[in-house]
């Protein structure tokens, strides 16, 4: 999502994942412990007055044995720490609604809902002191209200909660940007293979998304173009008209609706989704053991690194590339200034960094870049 979030998801971000959105999202365990800020100079402690209860050379005790103003946190300083804060909170609760939501996701981008919440607080952070950017820390602490609430249908569907709304950024049309929080359109493009943009009129649906970062917020990107999920049961769906998360296109060409995709270890499924829905994040859709006609949704294997992943999932920290001499295998995710290639071979870079370089086979091959707020100046 993000992850269309680019993130198809995300995404993302979509809103903070368009607009402090975009930003991806699951796993089992809980993200409070290992979401929680790490303990933190109190206010003033980097800033404590000097020793002043000296005596002074007349022998009488000086009269500044009350702190000083230098004791006193500045309006910055509190403002920062209250960026912080809220930047982790709105951390923490995307990325716990996105484990829940699709648990394999957030193992293959982030390894673990901690480093997740990590990962998004500094790119929150960086968004809001960007250029051009009217977010505070209010704004934030009300986005991650917001994410504590969403549905999956919401997030995975890139449709930000209505507390992340931000106001416009004020950077004009043809300005420089690298988050859509900067411009007064509320959008950036970014070509794929750079890190900088500018500031444009929003996508629509039917729009280009070829080697772009982002479709924005309530819009996915598939087979380059860009379109609003179909998200109710039941609703026609077509090669253009897509469905939402969980949800299959079910049914012969021109007769088929969005259905309830399986998501229970056992039920049904059909590959092709012809007589019934194919299967959830976090299934797929396997051979009966006695039946080559029979398939039913199983919770997805794990391959090992290095291993062909077709149709499963792949360890954390790791994606399944396609492979120039074989189908696709499973390989470790790259860091920050280390190589990567999205198209053949990889690896892909590990969010929120992205892939800047030179674009080929529909894909990038460069070094992966994690943007700061003086990017694209």
């Amino acid at each position: 999502m993000l992850i269309a979030r680019t993130l198809g998801m995300a995404t993302i971000l979509l809103a903070l994942g368009v607009a402090l959105v975009g930003c991806g999202t699951s796993g089992a365990a809980s993200a409070h412990d290992a979401g929680k800020p790490a303990d933190a100079a109190k206010p003033g402690d980097a800033h404590m007055a000097r020793d002043s209860g000296m005596p002074s050379d007349s022998g009488a005790p000086s009269d500044t044995g009350t702190p000083s103003d230098a004791g006193t946190p500045s309006d910055a300083a509190v403002a920062s720490d209250a960026l912080a804060a809220g930047c982790m909170s709105r951390a923490v609760a995307e990325c716990e609604t996105s484990n829940q939501c699709n648990p394999s996701l957030v193992t293959s981008y982030y390894g673990t809902v901690g480093q997740c919440a990590e990962r998004l607080r500094t790119q929150c952070e960086q968004k809001a002191l960007a250029p051009g950017t009217q977010v505070d820390a209010a704004h934030v602490a009300q986005c991650a209200s917001g994410y504590r609430n969403e549905t999956c249908d919401g997030y995975e569907n890139n449709d930000p909660p209505d507390a992340c709304a931000a106001t416009p950024g004020s950077r004009p049309n043809g300005a420089a940007c690298w988050t859509g929080m900067q411009c007064a359109s509320e959008f950036c493009t970014i070509p794929g293979g750079q890190a900088c943009g500018t500031c444009t009129a929003p996508a629509v649906p039917g729009s280009s998304c070829f080697g772009l970062d982002s479709c924005g917020g309530g819009l996915l990107c598939k087979n380059a173009v860009c379109y609003t999920p179909v998200t109710s049961v039941g609703g026609a769906c077509s090669a253009t008209q897509l469905c939402g998360f969980n949800l299959s296109c079910v049914g012969p060409s021109g007769m088929a609706t969005c259905q309830n995709a399986g998501a229970v270890a056992g039920v049904p499924c059909d590959p092709s989704q012809i007589s019934a829905p194919g299967c959830g994040a976090g299934f797929g859709c396997v051979t009966s053991s006695t039946s080559s006609n029979f398939h039913t949704c199983q919770p997805l294997a794990v391959a090992a690194m290095g291993a062909d992943c077709a149709g499963l999932a792949c360890p954390g920290l790791s994606n399944c590339m396609r492979q120039a001499t074989t189908a696709s295998m499973c390989v470790a995710r790259a860091a920050e200034g280390e190589p990567c290639n999205t198209a053949v071979g990889g690896p892909a870079c590990s969010p929120p960094a992205s892939c800047v370089g030179t674009v080929l086979d529909g894909g990038v091959s460069g070094k992966c870049v994690l943007p700061s707020a003086t990017s694209c100046l």
